[in-house]
C-alpha cells in the first residue's frame, strides 16, 4: 500500500509553498487514487502535517482547476486576495503570504509548461461533498438495510425496521432479526465515513455520536462521519429523513444534498431530496434552518414553512407540518395532493411497484392513511373516494381513471 511505501515524515515540517512543490502531492490533488486518498487522510488523521498549509496548497490547486489560458499578473493577485480570504484562519503573517505568493507565481509556471491546468474535479479531504463523491454507492437494490462502515466491512439488516445507535463504546444496532452491541468504531479523529442506505419499503432510525437522530425512510442513503469535526457536524443525504438536531451552539450541524446545503444549530426538520426526483421540500418544525442553494442563494426558513425546489424554481410557504411529517409514526396525511405523488410515496414505502396512468397522476386528493395496512387495502381505500380502479398482478399495481 502507498502509505506502506511513503514515509509520513517527509511532509511533517512542510509549508504551503512547499506542499506546491512536491510532485506527488500535486499529482495526488489533480489524479487522486485510492491509495493517495489514503495516505493524505492519514496523515491528517493522525496530525503528522500540518492541516493549515495542507488546505492553502490544496485551495490553491482547486481555486485553479477551472483555468485554461496563461494568467496574468493581474489575475494572478485576484487569485491569492481569494486564497486569502478564503484562509484568513490560516495566514497569520505578512512574510508567510509573501513567500507562499512568489511560490505559487512559480508553480503556476510550472503548471501552465506541463499543461496541468486542465484540472479534472479534485478530491478535498476537508470538505465533506468531495469525500462523499469518492464512496462507492453501494447495490440500491438490495432488499435488505446495509450500514456500510468507513473499513468497508458491510452488516446486512434483516426485516423492516433497524435501530442504530452510535455511542462512545462502538454502535449497537437492534432490529427484528439483529442484535449487534459495541461494534468497534474507526479511531477518533480519523476522516472517515460511515454511510447508511435503506431500501424502498423499509425504515430506519439512526444516532450519531453527538446524540443527534435521523429518521431515515424508504429508498434513502446517508453518509456520516464516524466522528464529528471539532468545528462542525455535517452529513450527505439522498432521499427523505426526519432530523432532530441536537444543539451545539458553537458547532452547527450541516446538511449536504446534491442541489442543497442546510445548517442548523438545533432544529427539527423534514428533508425530501431523492436525486432522481424533481421536486424537492424542506420542512421546518421547529427551531431556524438556513438553507443555502447551488447559486448561493441564501433563506432562512422559520418554523411551519416549507422550502420547495422544482425545476429550478425555489417557493417558500406556510404548510401544516403534520403532513409531511407524519410518515416516521406510520401515518401518511395529505391535503389537495397530486395522486402521482401520493402512490410515488407509496410505492417508495411498501416497496413495491406502481404504475398508473397520466390522467391519474394530476387528479388531487385529501387525507390520512394508516401505513400499517396491506398496500391492497389502502389503494382499496384510495378507489372508493376517488374515480380510479387499481388491479394486482406478480406483486405489481396498475392504476387507471375509471
Amino acid at each position: 500500500m502507498l502509505s506502506d511505501k511513503l514515509e509520513y515524515e517527509k511532509y511533517k515540517f512542510y509549508s504551503a509553498e512547499e506542499f506546491l512543490q512536491d510532485d506527488f502531492f500535486i499529482q495526488s490533488m489533480i489524479h487522486p487514487s485510492d491509495d493517495s486518498v489514503l495516505f493524505w487522510n492519514e496523515a491528517i488523521a493522525q496530525d503528522i502535517i500540518d492541516k493549515e498549509e495542507y488546505a492553502v496548497a490544496h485551495l490553491f490547486i482547486c481555486s485553479s482547476q477551472e483555468k485554461r489560458e496563461r494568467i496574468t499578473q493581474e489575475e494572478m493577485f485576484d487569485l491569492w486576495e481569494d486564497i486569502e480570504l478564503r484562509n484568513k484562519d490560516f495566514l497569520k503573517k505578512k512574510e508567510q503570504r509573501l513567500n507562499i505568493y512568489y511560490s505559487i507565481s512559480a508553480v503556476i509556471a510550472v503548471l501552465l509548461a506541463c499543461g496541468f491546468l486542465f484540472f479534472q474535479p479534485i478530491f478535498f479531504p476537508l470538505d465533506l461533498r468531495s469525500a462523499i463523491e469518492h464512496i462507492d454507492v453501494v447495490d440500491s437494490t438490495s432488499s435488505d438495510i446495509k450500514l456500510i462502515l468507513a473499513d468497508n466491512k458491510t452488516l446486512s439488516l434483516v426485516g423492516q425496521e433497524a435501530d442504530i445507535l452510535y455511542n462512545e463504546k462502538g454502535i449497537e444496532i437492534n432490529n427484528q432479526e439483529t442484535d449487534i452491541k459495541n461494534t468497534q468504531l474507526t479511531s477518533r479523529g480519523a476522516i472517515a465515513y460511515n454511510q447508511l442506505v435503506v431500501p424502498v419499503g423499509k425504515r430506519s432510525m439512526l444516532t450519531l455520536t453527538d446524540g443527534s437522530k435521523i429518521w431515515v425512510n424508504s429508498g434513502t442513503r446517508v453518509v456520516y462521519p464516524v466522528f464529528f469535526d471539532k468545528k462542525k457536524r455535517e452529513v450527505f443525504v439522498d432521499g427523505e429523513i426526519f432530523l432532530d438536531v441536537y444543539p451545539m451552539k458553537r458547532k452547527p450541524f450541516i446538511v449536504k444534498t446534491k442541489d442543497h446545503q442546510l445548517e442548523v444549530l438545533g432544529t427539527s426538520f423534514n428533508l425530501t431530496a431523492y436525486e432522481r426526483d424533481t421536486v424537492q421540500n424542506i420542512v421546518l418544525v421547529s427551531g431556524s434552518l438556513k438553507v443555502k442553494s447551488q447559486n448561493k442563494k441564501e433563506i432562512v426558513l422559520s418554523p411551519n414553512e416549507m422550502y420547495t425546489y422544482s425545476n429550478g424554481i425555489r417557493q417558500v410557504k406556510t404548510i401544516n407540518v403534520e403532513e409531511y411529517i407524519s410518515w416516521r409514526n406510520g401515518i401518511y396525511q395529505y391535503q389537495s395532493e397530486q395522486l402521482g405523488i401520493i402512490l410515488t410515496r407509496l410505492s417508495r414505502y411498501y416497496g413495491k411497484e406502481i404504475n398508473y396512468t397520466d390522467d391519474v397522476s394530476h387528479l388531487r386528493f385529501s387525507g390520512k392513511l394508516d401505513l400499517k395496512d396491506d398496500l391492497s387495502v389502502i389503494l382499496k381505500g384510495i378507489a372508493t373516494t376517488a374515480p380510479i380502479a387499481y388491479e394486482s398482478r406478480s406483486g405489481k399495481y396498475m392504476i387507471s381513471k375509471k
